[in-house]
């Protein structure tokens, strides 16, 4: 497949799959860039709007260079966001697919969060006392979102794995390695609250997709015993809080709680 096909060939599923996320969800939709590009930092940094938020870039170079992809708000609420998908990360997996839905997740959330705070502009609202706590619930719903969305494509064309072999991969294999992935991230990020949080929603967002898929043996009395042994029942609490809160007008009157809930993990 030459490149031209190849790029063409990507486009149409990102197309496939925005149009199952809105099938789906019966959200309105709301209209998004998409771009596939070699360099993820650059391109975010050419697309921030002031100063501020070019030097806040440049502070979390190292970080945003190992995402998968990331979203750029614009200043004003009716502007057009953009998703942007590292190249890189493009792969016969289709994991890519499963960032766009993740990433468009949180613009719908921010959209949300902004007519809820009755907000004219997305920066400003970044300086609404909720903000810090609607960025980490975002974290958990994208996730949440994004994984389904990507398990949903991928299992439309492998449809001949049973539901045990899906089962026993995750069990088997896929907790095993996020886990592993998460132990990494919370010594990493040990001295920094946000993202040492931010890792935590990561990895509860897909948990609760495992539940979902199956309940009778991935829950909250079924939790990793390594989480349960590092963070005790501050971890089972959140999880089931955001497990019974997974929209936004679940959550929007109660980020008190969920302000209550976060502190514990912050030293």
């Amino acid at each position: 497949m030459n490149q031209d096909k190849s790029q063409q060939h990507v486009e149409s599923l990102a197309n496939l799959i925005i149009n199952l996320f809105y099938q789906e969800t019966n959200l309105k939709p709301i209209d998004v860039k998409i771009e596939f590009i070699n360099d993820l930092y650059q391109r975010r940094l050419e697309l921030s709007n002031n100063q501020k938020e070019k030097n806040n870039l440049e502070l979390g170079k190292e970080f945003i260079q190992g995402l998968n992809g990331t979203m750029v708000l614009p200043t004003d609420v009716n502007g057009t966001p953009h998703i942007l998908i590292s190249n890189s990360k493009i792969d016969d997996s289709g994991a890519f697919l499963g960032t766009i839905i993740h990433e468009l997740t949180h613009i719908h959330d921010f959209h949300d969060f902004v007519k809820h705070v009755n907000y004219n502009s997305f920066f400003d609202a970044e300086t609404h006392k909720d903000f810090p706590l609607i960025y980490q619930w975002s974290e958990y719903h994208a996730r949440r979102t994004g994984y389904f969305f990507y398990r949903k494509a991928a299992y439309l064309i492998i449809d001949d794995i049973s539901t045990e072999e899906q089962l026993e991969h995750i069990k088997g294999y896929e907790c095993s390695f996020q886990l592993e992935i998460l132990r990494n991230q919370l010594n990493k990020y040990e001295n920094n609250a946000t993202l040492f949080i931010y890792s935590i929603m990561q990895f509860l967002g897909r948990f609760s997709v495992w539940q979902d898929l199956f309940p009778n043996y991935i829950n909250v009395n079924l939790f990793p015993r390594e989480l349960l042994l590092t963070f005790g029942e501050r971890i089972t609490n959140l999880y089931e809080f955001l497990y019974n809160n997974k929209t936004f007008n679940d959550v929007k009157n109660k980020f008190s709680d969920l302000d209550i809930l976060l502190k514990q993990f912050i030293k």
